[in-house]
């Protein structure tokens, strides 16, 4: 249940902002496969390899 509602929260505020997947990982100057890997693990430790720091926020 925590993977699934870490994930929901990372998608449920990228559509609370109005963005798709490709405009979120454009804004955050990553890949589209890096972004949708982010909202699919966002509760792993790895999920944040290719972000860059100042990209988190």
């Amino acid at each position: 249940m925590a993977k699934e509602s870490a994930n929901n929260a990372v998608k449920q505020r990228r559509a609370e902002l109005n963005l798709t997947q490709q405009e979120a990982a454009r804004r955050a100057d990553v890949s589209l496969a890096t972004w949708r890997r982010f909202e699919n693990n966002a509760d792993s430790a790895d999920a944040l390899d290719g972000f860059r720091a100042d990209n988190l926020q």
